[in-house]
């Protein structure tokens, strides 16, 4: 029997192979040069964020990020397509390598060195020439082309002329051989410039993505990943008025970069947060102790140790720093834990270049200005400026410059602390003040037959002039012994100065002394104590000012 089709059924196989044959979307590869638009930089790395616009058609694609750091792990690149329609699926890598040099700024760098070389060929051959000119004068000279010169005349205007023309050959020959010398320096600068680069790998990557767009669209994408070799610093200025009594402090970064990518005309942001692979505390772990025949060396052994686990000094200065704002030139956003400066409009960074300076804020405030001495340790008088930290942000550690009425005297490096500490800055010897020392009668008592107990009697009297024309304040600082048995007793003689404050700040044994001095006064202070300890044994000091 003849096979027949109806005419609905044959519309619905045509429909169907048609629709098998109708072309899908095309999957094109989009290739995209994202540029850096953005920078965040710790004190020990960078977060780059590079944008880019693109217009896809609907469909499957592959979108190729180009120019990506050869360093760059891309498990840590975080990839926004800017439309939630449009599915990112995988990510891979693909190296790209080339011999084209590391950024615009070495290729400067390398047009430069051409150029200088190139000089300093020019000028060889300058001396080249003036030095076969000189040649060819010194054969006149000599007279050797005296057969051919028909008159005395003749040859005495010549020799005037080689003699005014080897003056001006000699006079090129040294302004070229300076030339030559500045040219040569500048070569070396560049060379040592360009051997920055020398580490940085002349191969870069690309980022291969695979997304699904349902429809033609715009897509804005952003790229955000973590680089190596970014860092900034602290830069402080102090400026003291002591007219005035007025204090004015700057802060400033100093940044620099040799991650291998240029940051061209960047918002860039100055992040406090500290990139680190310690972000918890260490876990437990279990002390025990026995006893042993040696237990006196054990135990002395463990205690040396245990102080040896803890870093000394850490975030402990005698000077701490900084005030309230009262011109910002950034802007700055902070939480409990971390503080980020935007720097006004867009700025270029170039890979490999020297530090760049970037303005952050500048207080002033009035302060109190005293002087302090240690004299037992240092027969000078040091002016303090003293004020309160009104400030809303911690303030980091870094290095500070010191100008006293203008002048610069010194440097230091200031400890980070937290707003609303008091605080205080030295600036330099008060020239002003005489501290002298001076000892008197001191014994030492060792007991006789019928006490135990030992003395030694210490006796030092600290004068303190001041040569202001006006009231002066300033705080002498001295110390007792501490004792480290209960049977040594340190304590201050009936006739000693009494001590304005004992233990100051915490440190038990140093006292204050605050003295206040009319122009051309002189106090003193009888600092007089005994040490008592049981007859026969022996003192040993550990630290004797």
């Amino acid at each position: 029997m003849p096979i027949s089709f109806q005419s609905g059924s044959s519309a619905c196989i045509s429909a169907l192979f048609l629709a098998t044959l109708a072309p899908t979307a095309a999957a094109d590869e989009y290739t995209v040069d994202a540029a850096i638009k953005a920078v965040s930089v710790t004190q020990n790395g960078a977060t780059v964020t590079r944008t880019a616009t693109l217009d896809v058609a609907a469909g499957d694609h592959t979108l190729v990020i180009a120019g990506l750091p050869d360093s760059l792990d891309l498990s840590r690149l975080a990839l926004s397509l800017g439309s939630s329609e449009v599915a990112l699926g995988s990510v891979r890598a693909r190296r790209v390598y080339g011999d084209e040099l590391t950024g615009e700024s070495q290729q400067s760098l390398q047009d430069e060195l051409d150029e200088l070389r190139h000089q300093r060929g020019l000028i060889d051959d300058s001396i080249a020439a003036a030095e076969s000119q000189l040649t060819l004068l010194d054969s006149l000279s000599q007279g050797k082309l005296e057969s051919s010169i028909d008159s005395a005349t003749e040859l005495s205007s010549l020799l005037a002329l080689v003699d005014e023309t080897g003056n001006t050959a000699r006079r090129r020959i040294r302004n070229a051989r300076r030339e030559s010398a500045e040219l040569a320096r500048s070569i070396e600068q560049k060379q040592q410039q360009l051997e920055q680069f020398a580490s940085f790998e002349r191969s870069t990557q690309s980022a291969v993505a695979v997304i699904d767009a349902p429809s033609a669209q715009t897509l804005v994408l952003t790229a955000t990943y973590p680089v190596r070799g970014a860092y900034w610093n602290w830069v402080y200025e102090a400026r003291l008025d002591t007219e005035r009594s007025f204090l004015e402090i700057s802060r400033k970064v100093a940044l620099a970069q040799q991650t291998g990518e240029s940051w061209e005309n960047v918002e860039l942001t100055i992040s406090t947060a500290n990139v680190s692979s310690q972000i918890a505390p260490p876990e437990y772990l279990a002390r025990s102790v026995t006893i042993q025949s040696d237990a006196p060396r054990y135990a002395e052994a463990a205690r040396a140790a245990a102080g040896a686990a803890i870093r000394p000094g850490l975030g402990i200065e005698d000077t701490v720093v900084q005030s309230a704002y009262s011109k910002s030139v950034v802007d700055a956003v902070g939480t409990d834990f971390e503080v980020s400066f935007s720097v006004p409009g867009t700025v270029s960074v170039a890979t490999g270049a020297e530090q760049q300076i970037f303005d952050v804020d500048r207080r002033g405030m009035d302060v109190e200005l005293l002087a302090t001495s240690r004299p037992l340790r240092d027969a000078n008088a040091y002016l303090e400026a003293r004020f309160t930290l009104e400030e809303e942000f911690p303030i980091q550690p870094g290095p500070m410059l010191f100008y006293r009425d203008g002048n610069y005297i010194g440097s230091r490096q200031i400890a980070g602390f937290l707003p609303g500490e008091k605080s205080n800055l030295p600036f330099g010897v008060d020239s002003r003040i005489q501290v002298r020392v001076v000892a008197d009668e001191e014994t030492s008592d060792t007991g006789s037959t019928f006490f135990r107990t030992a003395v030694d009697n210490v006796r030092k009297r600290i004068l303190v002039t001041s040569y202001h024309d006006q009231l002066k304040e300033i705080d002498v600082f001295a110390s007792l012994p501490l004792s480290k048995n209960d049977d040594i007793e340190v304590s201050y003689d009936d006739d000693a100065t009494r001590p304005t404050e004992r233990g100051v700040d915490g440190n038990a044994g140093e006292d204050r002394w605050r003295l206040s001095l009319d122009p051309s006064e002189q106090q003193t202070i009888k600092h007089y104590y005994s040490v008592r300890y049981p007859k026969g044994e022996r003192l040993r000091y550990d630290y004797q000012p």
